[in-house]
């Protein structure tokens, strides 16, 4: 037989030694190619270690729970040659003739093998062929050493569940389970030990358990209902039990936790439903209590404990999206990579931001007069054309150094406030896609300098001649939607940032102006500006006081200015 020697593979990348789970196979087995041999454990991952070629387990050098270094000889290996000196030594005499026939061989006894590694030397007469040799020669079974370790059994058992591998503890440290805590999961692997997965599901569990027990904070203790009866007390403390029942069950309804409206609709049918049942069960009949039975009076009155309990949630219904059968009255148009880029973005920042919107009414009258009166001449003078757009970035700007907190963003448990003002200012694009350039330091530039950035910016977008340094540092967005007709909206929020302003379209509307001479109706410029908020960092009075900052420096514009 030949030797092999079992040997700790590399694990990967910085790791040097392993820890011996668990034994799969006992010195005297046969081992098969493929057969797993071993468990073994680090601080990254379980691994199983397989036999590469097949024999019989002669000896075992690292026990469980051993340290072992890579390349460290763990087990030795005799291995089978069929060709080698492995089979029976076969003694020959002379051939006398090629077709003598072969003599009956008798099969030895297997008492008379003394043991495994000496074969039973047989003699033979001449053979014709090598197959009619391996015909006439019986197999020599091994026979292992029988071993009783049934004794040691039950204790093997008791230490190895005792054992938890390296990664095993890493992930009970991180967590913060404890030992009893620890020694409470049941195990699936090698006799009752716990691995990754088991520790993994039960971290899935606790965590589903604490969220139903965080959505159901108050437990009621169950009602009890007194039935009348001779003792006077008896009816007024059923009737106070029956009174507070109610009270408990409404503490209870607002701890439940609907994650949208749709499913909070259908759970809340099924909540309502689930209280009157109860409600109905536990009020008595009037008449039972007024006339008490001759056998409630002889025996003492009975307690009726009705459980009140929060109503269960009903599974969330999920939906799937089935794509629409397409015949020949249908035109199938492919998304650009773009449209599938915004698609993404505008799911994914639903999806993160508590989206709030709030709406205000702006006369911009004096500045559509204003604007009347330059623009020929900006044109004329600059080479570009004044738009209402510069106009209201700059007071977005004014607005964003009042109120600082508006110009941050999050990651959901930290809020960043960012020193620069950077607006960006979403542009459409002549296929439909959306882009959104940057203006930066938008609170440093004039209106002259607003102006120049945002025909630049718009009409290199709509070139495709954007660089990518040019969309990105944002920390507040603008959408001028009015340019399209709309007069408001609700915009989706621009990831990470907290705050975008829609500016619907002007409108000539009759209003009402104070005058000194009393109130009047005038024809005024109008337009409404939508401002959605993170609802999650900014609250509705932020929010709110924001964009009345803007419309309070558009309607305030000096109508003397020089451009």
């Amino acid at each position: 037989m030949a030797r092999y020697e079992l040997k700790l593979p590399q694990m990967g990348e910085s790791v040097e030694e392993a820890t011996v789970s668990s034994w799969l196979k006992k010195v005297g087995d046969t081992i098969h190619l493929d057969d797993i041999l071993v468990e073994v454990a680090t601080d990254k991952v379980d691994s199983e270690i397989p036999s590469d070629v097949e024999g019989i387990l002669t000896e075992i050098l690292t026990p469980e729970r051993t340290v072992v270094k890579v390349g460290q000889l763990m087990a030795v290996i005799e291995t089978i040659e069929q060709n080698t000196a492995s089979e029976p030594t076969i003694a020959l005499p002379e051939a006398t003739s090629s077709s003598e026939e072969l003599l009956p061989i008798e099969e030895p006894e297997q008492e008379n093998i003394s043991s495994p590694e000496e074969p039973q030397e047989i003699v033979l007469p001449a053979a014709t062929s090598e197959e009619e040799l391996q015909e006439v020669v019986p197999a020599v079974p091994y026979v292992p050493t029988q071993v009783d370790t049934s004794a040691d059994a039950t204790s093997q058992e008791d230490t190895q569940k005792d054992f938890y591998s390296p990664l095993v503890r890493t992930i009970a440290k991180e967590e913060n389970i404890s030992e009893e805590e620890l020694a409470s999961i049941e195990g699936t692997g090698a006799q009752g030990r716990i691995t990754k997965y088991d520790i993994l599901r039960y971290l899935e569990n606790r965590t589903r358990q604490e969220g139903e027990q965080a959505q159901v904070a108050v437990t009621p203790e169950p009602a009890t209902i007194t039935p009348a009866s001779s003792t006077p007390e008896a009816l007024p403390v059923a009737q106070e039990e029956k009174e507070a029942a109610p009270e408990q069950k409404v503490a209870e309804s607002h701890e439940v936790k609907y994650p949208d409206i749709d499913d909070f609709i259908k759970n809340l049918a099924a909540t309502q439903s689930q209280k009157e049942a109860p409600a109905a069960q536990a009020t008595p009949a009037p008449a039972a209590q007024a006339t008490p039975t001759p056998a409630a009076q002889a025996t003492p009155a009975a307690s009726l404990q009705i459980p009140v309990s929060a109503p269960e949630q009903a599974p969330l219904a999920t939906t799937s999206y089935t794509p629409s059968p397409v015949d020949d009255n249908v035109e199938v148009i492919e998304m650009t990579r773009m449209g599938k880029l915004i698609a993404n973005y505008m799911s994914e920042s639903k999806h993160i931001s508590a989206h709030a919107t709030s709406f205000i009414e702006v006369d911009v009258t004096r500045i559509w007069n204003w604007r009347n009166k330059y623009k020929k001449q900006f044109e004329s003078r600059e080479g570009e054309k004044l738009t209402f757009t510069p106009i209201f970035i700059e007071a977005v700007a004014k607005a964003l150094k009042d109120f600082p907190l508006m110009n941050i963003s999050t990651d959901g448990e930290r809020i960043f406030r960012k020193k620069n003002i950077n607006i960006g200012m979403a542009t459409a694009l002549p296929n439909g896609d959306l882009i959104v350039p940057v203006i930066k330091n938008a609170d440093q530039l004039s209106l002259v300098g607003l102006a120049k950035s945002v025909n630049d910016l718009a009409k290199r977008a709509r070139e495709n001649k954007l660089k990518p340094e040019e969309v990105k540092g944002g920390t507040y967005t603008v959408t001028n939607i009015g340019a399209f007709g709309n007069l408001f909206g609700t915009p989706i929020l621009n990831q990470p940032e907290v705050g975008i302003l829609a500016i619907g379209a002007i409108q000539k509307v009759p209003a009402v102006v104070e005058t000194p001479e009393g109130d009047v109706i005038a024809i005024r410029y109008k337009l409404m500006l939508s401002h959605s908020f993170d609802h999650r960092v900014v609250n509705g009075a932020l929010g709110g006081m924001f964009v009345q900052r803007v419309a309070k420096y558009l309607e305030q514009w000096d109508i003397t200015r020089e451009v």
